[in-house]
């Protein structure tokens, strides 16, 4: 998010949000969150925020359903 944010404000070439998509989808949904708050990149995007935050959820989910299914990893 701080290089795309870097190359916003100097014209640069832009990641496309598809890298983004992709990332957040492979795991990555909690890393955008947090690099979006902290460079402020994005953030009045609500297209772009709902599917981080949609992936994020899923990844939540997925979560959950490991650990009901095979309980916590080291207890």
């Amino acid at each position: 998010m701080g290089i795309d944010k870097a190359r916003a404000i100097d014209g640069s070439r832009r990641i496309p949000e598809a890298t983004f998509f992709t990332l957040a989808l492979l795991g990555g949904a909690f890393g955008i969150l947090l690099g979006s708050s902290v460079f402020h990149h994005k953030t009045l995007k609500p297209s772009f925020m709902g599917i981080i935050i949609l992936s994020a959820v899923i990844w939540l989910g997925i979560l959950f359903l490991f650990l009901r299914t095979f309980g916590p990893p080291f207890g």
